[in-house]
């Protein structure tokens, strides 16, 4: 409830009576003793704290204390001031109420421009919860009228031009009021922005206080005064201004403005008058802002370094809208750029030349023009810069940390890539979220370790960001300027420390550019280039690390720009072919001699393959490839026992990357042999069960935590393996793959109370992959259309698959199938259980369909899958997958007519079981929440007609078949077409309708026959006739 006026004055009296001597002087020592080490007096300042905290007339006595700058009390004292101010502030949000703006306020506003960082924080913090809220001004009366007073007393001084110098009293005013204005826009941006739209008093208050700022600012600028941190301040606040959007500076809106003007005349004259008005003043506001820059770049001095980076954040903001144009901001930005490109150049800070390179980026997209007129400048600037920071660049053992550690104690959880069955689609609204890596979630560690790599980082990100932008608006500036430069560095021998620099920095410089400007680079030029990083990488090489590095990079990047590229000569295809670079960065990630240089060989293997495989879909040369790519990966996999940690993660990460592109179901030639993917499969498998093992030895410690996150590693590798094997390798791994994850099943499955807390964190991700990996054994083994028309070798397959997974070692051993269903048991127990581990648990239970018929398995699938649909918080890819398996189950009851089958699926499923699993089908087919999740529908469909057929048939109770039918029928328009490419679900689904369809379905009528048609035009000859013979009556009468 806002104060009144009578209970302000109120207030405002009692809390100018000033303290007696005695309070002050018990406050000051408080003060100094704030940070005292002694747990007594630590004691007695907690309680002094809260007391104050409830005291009236404390907050306005600290703040005396705080501001008052003239010497009277240490800087110690003041910090602590600062340090109580925010304590009690937070103690008492409500202190700030008693605090008499008219007797503080030119002093709060001066200590923002106090030297003492902790002061001018605190008295940032005090001004920013005076005008947090909305209707601060009402609220806060005094408050306008006090800025408004101030803003005139300093625009008044500095046009009397009397010492203006950075301590001169009007410099630390203006820069105290202009950080005053910056917070006000930054705490209440909404408001100001509502209030804009209109000729409110705050926003002509606000306006007035910008112009007076940047007058007085100006007026400081022609002056020739230094004050560098008074005019980044004001430079800061306009940037704040214009990002928080209190006003725009969007040249789009000037192309809009008569329809905006029209919209605006309909609601009221004052309403288009007022927008028109907001678009005058952020122009005339820029157009001085611009100014101040002009100014401060043109008096033939760099600017210092605050106004500078204050100047460059601004245009920024500017260039990041459709300002370019503008003359003010095309002014602006020439003045300045000559700084930003010397500051680069030097890169006296790194965090400053990351700002820097941001500008160039943003100029390079918005003003090309203006860059290409200094291009030999820009030039210059960026490769000194990369030069400077080679050892930043190269220096990757931070970043890599994360991802590849260096050795067993500091390894970092990767969270698995998991594969998705049947329901493609993200999660929705309504999904659950499983944790992030493997299941850890976030840690401290991980915070602190990016924090401390982030500035190297950054400015790797910067010049990338610049190099990739300019490669495309100033592509042959770039050629001309900067390509001599790096030929230059790479061409003189590394005779000293400076020259290695700009060797590693041209090397950088490159691979961020040639894979765009690959085509217009000279033959001759890359040749050498290629050359250079082959011989730096020779084994007998005694190139330093960093130089090393960006070589793997280089000619990484170089292959890449070879693949898209149309050259095709006999110099280039040497030392630049996908296969010749492949075997090059072969040959260094066997050498562990340097582990960063063997990672990123590693990674940048995946890379070539990538680009590799695209150009040989394109041109040919399958064979080639495949023999180099085979070849590499049985080098990895040799090299892998010696492997540190790190490097074997990454290797890990390589080959399932190169499985995913060589391996896939879109590769029309496999681009692995056969022999290859044995020997990985082989060499996973091994390594697998050694962790596991282990895994299941090991106590409480960190290694067996280490070992759970390489086996998730390991497990995202093989399942990509497995997925694209070919049939006659998954018939010789199966029983030991099988095998293996029997054995991590069983322990994880039947050990709830022993569990560890690394099974409890990592099991889940683990048993997923594991499920994934039999999943892909049984489809790939098996396919979908042999399910309906088996042939000789799948019946083989199906029965070997049976042997295997329905098999153990012992008689009182679970078998797989009986494992995944005690592990989703399990699950149901818990709402937040996984969803991954749901999804992949359910997509191998409908796989196992593909070689068992048990009555007592299809049962327990059945009834796992009726509570999953049953959940209160459901993941929609869990459910989908949920129906799709009973649909399967269904169709196999239907078409087999199985007695025993029967039987037990009417004692799984009671009448009041079907009632309710029905109304739960009719929900997802007709609810609108599950919208465009067409998988959800589809198979919520289909398992309704197969429902509906089995109750036809007389093997399920329902008393609510007449509503389902009617649902099936009013949905069949929609639900069937999404069936399109799916030949084994539409006739599965043609077969069911079949036994249920009477004329009376008019509405269905075209939607069937139509799937008929389809279904008949597309589908082998033998299920085109059965269906054909089923809906001749229907095809005949359309």
């Amino acid at each position: 409830m806002p104060v009144d006026a009578t209970d302000r004055a109120h207030k405002s009296l009692m809390v100018t009576v000033p303290w007696s001597a005695e309070q002050h002087a018990a406050l000051v020592c408080f003060l100094e003793n704030v940070t005292s080490p002694i747990p007594e007096v630590q004691r007695a300042n907690i309680l002094q704290l809260h007391r104050l905290a409830h005291q009236s007339g404390a907050l306005l006595a600290v703040l005396k204390i705080l501001c008052r700058g003239d010497g009277s009390y240490s800087q110690s004292v003041r910090s602590a001031a600062g340090l109580i101010t925010k304590q009690l502030l937070q103690l008492n949000p409500s202190l700030i109420d008693e605090v008499d703006v008219v007797a503080v306020g030119e002093v709060l506003i001066g200590a923002l421009a106090d030297p003492i960082s902790s002061v001018h924080v605190s008295v940032g913090l005090t001004v920013a919860s005076i005008v947090r809220g909305e209707g601060f001004t009402q609220r806060w009366p005094a408050f306008s009228r006090m800025l408004r007073e101030i803003s005139q007393k300093t625009f008044d001084e500095c046009r009397r031009g009397v010492s203006l110098d950075e301590e001169s009293a009007a410099v630390r005013m203006l820069h105290g009021l202009a950080t005053c204005i910056r917070i006000i826009c930054e705490e209440c941006s909404t408001e100001l922005r509502e209030l804009m739209q209109t000729d409110d008093p705050v926003s002509i208050f606000l306006k007035e206080l910008l112009q007076q700022m940047l007058q007085s600012a100006t007026v400081i600028c022609r002056g020739g005064a230094t004050g560098s941190k008074c005019v980044a301040a004001v430079l800061l606040t306009m940037k704040s201004c214009f990002s928080e959007g209190v006003f725009t500076l969007d040249d789009e809106s000037d192309a809009l403005e008569e329809e905006e003007e029209e919209s605006a005349w309909s609601e009221g004259p004052s309403v288009s008058t007022a927008a028109c008005n907001i678009r005058h003043h952020a122009r005339q506001l820029h157009e001085e802002t611009c100014g101040i820059v002009r100014h401060m770049c043109s008096c033939g001095v760099s600017p210092e370094r605050d106004v500078l980076l204050a100047a460059v954040e601004y245009l920024n903001t500017t260039l990041e809208t459709n300002m370019v144009d503008s003359v003010s901001t095309h002014s602006a930005v020439s003045a300045l750029l000559p700084h930003v490109l010397h500051c680069v150049h030097s890169q006296e800070e790194e965090s400053t030349a990351v700002i820097c390179l941001d500008f160039i980026s943003n100029l390079a997209v918005g003003s090309a023009e203006t860059l290409k007129g200094v291009a030999r400048e820009a030039a210059d600037a960026l490769f000194c810069c990369a030069a400077l920071s080679s050892s930043v660049l190269s220096n990757v053992s931070a970043e890599k940390a994360e991802r590849f550690p260096s050795n067993e104690s500091s390894v970092r959880p990767v969270a698995p890539k998991h594969k998705q069955f049947i329901d493609t689609t993200e999660y929705s609204d309504g999904d659950e979220i499983t944790r992030e890596h493997g299941g850890s979630g976030f840690c401290e560690a991980n915070i602190s370790d990016d924090e401390s790599s982030e500035s190297s980082t950054a400015l790797r990100a910067a010049l990338s960001r610049v190099l990739d932008t300019m490669s495309s608006t100033c592509p042959d500036e770039l050629i001309v300027h900067l390509i001599p430069l790096i030929t230059s560095a790479l061409t003189r021998a590394a005779s000293s420390a400076e020259s290695l620099k700009q060797q590693e920095g041209a090397l950088f410089l490159l691979s961020e550019l040639v894979d765009e400007l690959f085509a217009s680079l000279h033959e001759s030029f890359l040749v050498h280039i290629s050359s250079k990083c082959w011989a730096t990488l020779n084994p007998n090489s005694t190139s330093p690390q960093q130089l090393r590095y960006q070589a793997v990079r280089c000619v990484t990047r170089m292959a890449a720009g070879w693949a898209v590229s149309e050259r095709r000569t006999a110099s280039l295809d040497e030392s630049l072919s996908s296969p010749a670079v492949l075997r090059l960065l072969g040959v260094v990630a066997s050498d562990a001699s340097d582990e960063e240089v063997q990672r990123e060989a590693i990674c940048s293997i995946a890379k070539v393959t990538l680009h590799a495989v695209d150009s040989c879909n394109r041109e040919g040369g399958a064979e080639v490839l495949a023999s180099s790519l085979s070849g590499v990966i049985q080098g990895l996999i040799c090299t892998l026992p010696s492997m540190q940690l790190a490097a074997r993660t990454a290797t890990y990460g390589s080959l399932s990357e190169v499985a995913t592109v060589a391996l896939g179901s879109k590769q029309e030639q496999l681009l692995i042999h056969d022999d290859t993917v044995m020997c990985v499969v082989n060499a996973l498998g091994n390594r697998g069960y050694h962790l596991t093992q282990v895994l299941q030895q090991d106590g409480e410690t960190h290694g067996s935590s280490n070992h759970a996150i390489e086996l998730i590693s390991l497990l995202n590798a093989m399942v990509e393996f497995v997925a694209g094997a070919s049939r006659s390798v998954l018939k010789q791994v199966v029983a030991p793959l099988t095998s293996l994850a029997r054995m991590f099943l069983n322990r994880y499955a039947n050990a709830a109370e022993e569990v560890t807390a690394t099974v409890e964190i990592h099991g889940a991700d683990i048993a997923t992959l594991f499920f994934d990996m039999l999943d892909n054994c049984c489809c790939s083994l098996v396919s979908d259309n042999e399910l309906l028309r088996p042939t000789g070798e799948s019946a083989e397959n199906a029965l070997l698959l049976q042997n295997v997974m329905l098999g153990t070692s012992h008689e009182a051993e679970q078998h797989v199938v009986e494992l995944c269903a005690r592990v989703l048991e399990g699950s149901h127990q818990q709402q937040s259980a996984e969803v991954e581990l749901r999804r992949s648990g359910l997509a191998f239970l409908s796989s196992s369909l593909r070689f068992t018929d048990d009555p007592q398995i299809m049962s327990e699938m059945c009834r796992l899958c009726l509570a999953e649909t049953q959940r209160v918080v459901s993941a929609e890819k869990v459910v989908s997958n949920a129906l799709f398996c009973m649909g399967l189950i269904f169709f196999n009851i239907l078409t087999s007519c199985n007695a025993e089958s029967i039987r037990v699926l009417s004692e799984t499923m009671p009448p009041c079981a079907v009632e309710s699993f029905t109304g739960t089908l009719r929900n997802f087919i007709t609810s609108p929440r599950v919208g465009n999740r067409k998988y959800v529908k589809v198979n919520a469909f289909t398992c309704a007609v197969a429902v509906a057929a089995l109750q036809q048939m007389g093997h399920l109770h329902c008393g609510r078949a007449h509503d389902l039918l009617t649902v099936i029928i009013s949905d069949s328009a929609v639900s069937m077409p999404q069936l399109k490419n799916h030949i084994e679900e539409q006739y599965r689904l043609l077969v069911m309708l079949s036994l249920i369809f009477s004329p009376e379905w008019g509405p269905a009528t075209p939607a069937i026959t139509q799937l008929v048609v389809t279904f008949t035009a597309a589908a082998p000859e033998e299920l085109g006739r059965d269906i054909q013979r089923r809906w001749a009556p229907l095809v005949h009468m359309s």
